[in-house]
């Protein structure tokens, strides 16, 4: 179309392909070959927009919509060269009002934080800092947080401990926090200030749990119960589970267990700090609680492994060097997997133990992730 002999063109993605060299100003496209090389641009770009421009004419090239900020940083764009286009003999009233060859693609740039088929639902668009802060705390959680690639959200299992977190983070990060999780804050708020406790505490009996829901009463229940008998799982329990346990209980926790096997009873995540006798210490913890298989996760595969072969027979131990994981077998006599290899396998892992002071990476998380518990031999950094 021409306007007093000045060339126009019929949508936005024209305008862009033309100032970016990969359409002629007399509108035909460029060569196959020649579209995505090294392009003379039609006027002189500031460094800036160059990426811009490459990229957005990479996908309009490829028969791809743009998206609604696309189309805006475009039209913001094309009216800043408007003068070198004139130049050139190209007038940019066509795109007033703008037009396009495909209907723009809009994107939910919401942040919410919800909560969806039983767990918290954080949603918002691509930031480096905050995805950062979300794995960091992942390796920390009281629960379960990873991507959900096909739902495109961060998945955080619902406990009390992750819900406290990701509503903080939210309201520092401008969230929108939906009525459901804002009600369940009110309530721990409530509980706390009323001196809610979820306890553990000596019966006529045994034990029982203050204030306890349905649900733990029944997990309880179905591994050992309350009686006298299922002290070891109690004690052990108390960190994951997330009940305390009242002063009466400590004290005839203590007169149970040594001091070294209540720091492991009582902690989830615990640091030995280059002990000399930690692998000793976690043997026996092992063999208290039965928490088996033990997965030792050492990357150097050193002579760590003389000391656990102190400790379990040849038949107990699998060694893992560079197997997939698929191709891990874990057989029922097997008390200690020894490997070097990130273990992707395991949905389960009773006691996690790194042998190095840092897991850190998306696939070596999921193995921190299905550990109940997680003890580091050497010193935790971070």
């Amino acid at each position: 179309m021409y306007n007093y002999c000045m060339k126009t063109f019929e949508h936005v993605e024209d305008y862009l392909e033309v100032i970016a060299g990969k359409r002629q100003p007399t509108g035909g496209l460029l060569s196959p070959i020649s579209l995505f090389s090294s392009f003379a641009p039609l006027v002189n770009l500031a460094r800036y927009d160059v990426n811009f421009l490459d990229n957005v004419t990479d996908q309009t090239s490829m028969g791809n919509a743009l998206t609604d900020r696309q189309a805006e940083l475009s039209i913001k764009l094309i009216q800043k060269y408007k003068r070198q286009l004139l130049t050139h003999g190209i007038d940019i009233e066509a795109i007033n009002p703008p037009r396009y060859r495909k209907a723009l693609r809009i994107l939910d740039r919401a942040k919410r934080v919800e909560l969806v088929d039983g767990s918290i639902r954080m949603r918002f668009p691509y930031e480096t800092k905050m995805i950062e802060t979300i794995r960091d705390e992942s390796k920390e959680s009281q629960g379960r947080i990873h991507f959900d690639r096909d739902a495109k959200t961060w998945k955080v299992a619902l406990t009390e401990y992750n819900l406290n977190w990701a509503c903080e983070f939210a309201r520092l990060h401008g969230f929108e926090i939906d009525e459901a999780l804002q009600k369940y804050m009110a309530d721990i708020v409530a509980c706390e200030e009323s001196g809610f406790k979820i306890e553990l505490i000596q019966t006529d009996n045994g034990f029982g749990i203050t204030n306890a829901s349905n649900s733990l009463i029944e997990y309880i229940n179905a591994h050992g119960g309350f009686g006298l008998d299922n002290t070891v799982f109690l004690a052990d329990m108390s960190p994951v589970l997330g009940y305390t346990l009242s002063a009466e209980v400590e004290v005839l926790f203590a007169e149970i267990f040594t001091a070294s096997d209540t720091l492991l009873l009582n902690n989830r995540s615990y640091d030995f700090n280059t002990a000399s006798d930690t692998i000793e210490r976690i043997a026996r913890y092992a063999q208290l609680t039965n928490r088996y298989p033990i997965v030792s996760y050492n990357p150097t595969l050193d002579a760590s492994l003389v000391e656990w072969q102190r400790h379990f027979a040849p038949e107990e131990i699998l060694v893992v060097k560079n197997q997939k994981h698929s191709d891990v077998q874990v057989l029922p006599e097997h008390k200690l997997i020894y490997s070097s290899q990130i273990i992707r396998s395991l949905e389960h892992i009773p006691l996690l133990v790194s042998q190095i002071g840092m897991i850190v990476g998306s696939s070596k998380q999921t193995m921190v992730t299905a550990a109940e518990k997680i003890f580091y031999t050497q010193m935790k950094l971070g």
